[in-house]
């Protein structure tokens, strides 16, 4: 299987990166096919013309102008293009399991597949790219129905703690009178801010943490899943499981020394 630490596959035609983030719009021609290959970070694909078909472990996706493709780290997958082949722009990290890795993979919803609606706290993440005007049109009908949310400044601060120490163990009671609000106003402004719940937004950051420990360190999976703030092992196992559809242990075979190696 081949790793890729950026797009290296396709007619690239831009790239463009900020501290953050790097945006590539390449194409690929009419019916070819790319082998079984993974990429070091989480990224998102949207889909600007054309189609195709993208096969993984965790199952097959059909993506269609206007699609948004959610792929998590060492996902191995292959893909086929359609009649019209595609154009697309791969919006990726520019450090692997950075923040802004981490965030990505906190607002998306799933490891791997087309999001039937972008959550508002993505497309705000999305809309801060910076793209020209024909990118931007076809970005902004791809995000039509996302919305345009600002999270208050609490939800923010909120936000940065769990992405600087998701280990950390969290207490509604505690964090809503820190911030001064009911704890109702916490779990409903927070979900309305970012799309799911603290509690699930902070598993999705320790899962990937614990994703770039399997990929990168030789530690022991029960260690991982202390340094994580999972229970034990088993509590990672099951919830590494439910989330990228691999043990942990598959994960890591997975990505091959990739990333201890490059």
């Amino acid at each position: 299987m081949e790793v890729h630490g950026d797009v290296s596959l396709g007619s690239v035609s831009r790239q463009r990166a900020d501290s953050r983030f790097r945006v590539t719009e390449g194409s690929h021609a009419p019916g070819c096919e790319l082998p079984l290959h993974a990429h070091r970070a989480s990224n998102l694909t949207v889909v600007l013309q054309g189609g195709f078909r993208e096969q993984s472990s965790t199952g097959s996706v059909e993506c269609s102008p206007g699609s948004v493709l959610y792929k998590g780290a060492y996902l191995p997958h292959r893909n086929r293009y359609g009649r019209e082949g595609a154009t697309v722009l791969h919006l990726e990290p520019v450090t692997p399991y950075s923040g802004a890795a981490l965030l990505m993979a906190a607002l998306s919803p799933a490891h791997h597949g087309v999001m039937p609606q972008v959550p508002p706290a993505l497309g705000n993440l999305l809309s801060s790219f910076k793209l020209d005007r024909k990118e931007r049109r076809i970005l902004d009908r791809c995000l039509a129905g996302a919305g345009r949310l600002v999270a208050p400044r609490w939800a923010r601060g909120l936000c940065r703690r769990l992405l600087a120490d998701s280990a950390a163990p969290v207490s509604l009671g505690s964090l809503a009178r820190e911030y001064g609000i009911s704890r109702s106003q916490l779990t409903r402004g927070f979900r309305r801010s970012y799309g799911c719940s603290i509690g699930e937004f902070q598993r999705r950051i320790r899962l990937e943490r614990a994703a770039e420990l399997l990929a990168c360190s030789e530690l022991p999976i029960a260690v991982i899943a202390g340094e994580c703030g999972f229970s034990d092992q088993a509590h990672l196992c099951r919830l590494f499981r439910g989330r990228t559809g691999r043990s942990p242990g598959g994960f890591r075979r997975e990505a091959g020394g990739h990333c201890r190696n490059r």
